[in-house]
């Protein structure tokens, strides 16, 4: 697309103690042909594709759905900053990063809901947290 380039930043940005903006994504294989296409915001604005022949392990499906963060530091430097400080399961919703109302596309290629199949995980607890809440 050339309107929307590749490194578009997604705006605008929640800030604390200001409004939350939310967004939606969605990621899903094609049926006819497998590749898979990146569509985001309500009305599901097509951003682009993926060709199935670059992702090997993809080829006919997935089998997992991951969400989350991520921070990078080159070498010999301090700690990146990630987060607010604020734990989920203690502090207000919002002033933390969240994924809510996951969907996935099942092997019938029809959109359920991630609900039940979905799991915690933290590499750093001292820092960090995650939390389900339905």
């Amino acid at each position: 697309r050339s309107d929307i380039p590749l490194d578009f930043p997604i705006k605008p940005v929640s800030k604390m103690g200001g409004p939350i903006y939310e967004f939606q994504f969605f990621v899903y294989q094609d049926a006819k042909n497998g590749n898979w296409w990146l569509e985001i915001g309500a009305n599901y604005t097509i951003l682009g594709f993926w060709p199935q022949r670059i992702f090997q392990g993809l080829y006919d499906s997935g089998s997992y759905v991951a969400c989350g963060g991520e921070a990078f530091r080159p070498a010999n430097t301090g700690r990146p900053h990630m987060g607010t400080g604020y734990f989920p399961k203690t502090e207000a919703r919002e002033y933390n990063a969240y994924c809510q109302d996951m969907l996935v596309v099942d092997k019938q290629h029809k959109i359920v809901y991630a609900d039940d199949y979905t799991e915690e995980f933290t590499s750093d607890m001292t820092h960090y947290a995650a939390s389900q809440e339905g």
